[in-house]
């Protein structure tokens, strides 16, 4: 029988520099993050792939691979003012640069011996909102970034 695991304990980041161009996995790799502590939520991540179909005359219809996109990412954080990673997060979404996001999952077969699958991209933050709610819920703060370029996913590795 197939083990599942829960994201808790996963992990978000930002780099507090905006990132201009596409980046490799060594460039992610490479940059300073700062942690969004207190994270409730983020959407799916990947990539999406349009699927094309044209109805033909007679039998099944023609159907074709479209074009590929980087599926947007919302982000959703109990309100922390003294948080470095939230101030971060809403500093960028008041700008009009691109920043890089790193997502880090708790997938591990043995943290002390091999890393969890992380996921990188960069994108546009949009401005913090306070999310809707009632008597009963938290100070939460809300975005989405509109990502720029493909996701690049880099799998468990034995930790050197």
């Amino acid at each position: 029988m197939a083990k599942g695991h829960s994201l808790f304990g996963a992990k978000i980041y930002i780099c507090t520099t905006a990132v201009t161009t596409d980046q490799d996995q060594e460039d992610f790799e490479g940059m300073a993050w700062v942690q969004i502590t207190q994270a409730t939520s983020k959407s799916q991540v990947g990539n999406t792939e349009e699927l094309l179909s044209e109805p033909l005359l007679s039998g099944a219809p023609a159907r074709a691979k479209g074009q590929k996109t980087p599926t947007d990412v919302t982000i959703t954080v109990v309100n922390n003012t003294a948080d470095a990673g939230q101030a971060a997060l809403k500093a960028a979404g008041l700008t009009s640069g691109s920043y890089a996001f790193k997502f880090e999952k708790t997938d591990s077969t043995d943290p002390g011996t091999n890393t969890n699958t992380i996921f990188y991209n960069r994108g546009l933050v949009a401005e913090l909102m306070d999310s809707e709610g009632g008597p009963s819920t938290m100070d939460m703060k809300e975005t989405t970034v509109g990502m720029q370029q493909f996701w690049i996913e880099v799998a468990p590795e034995a930790i050197a």
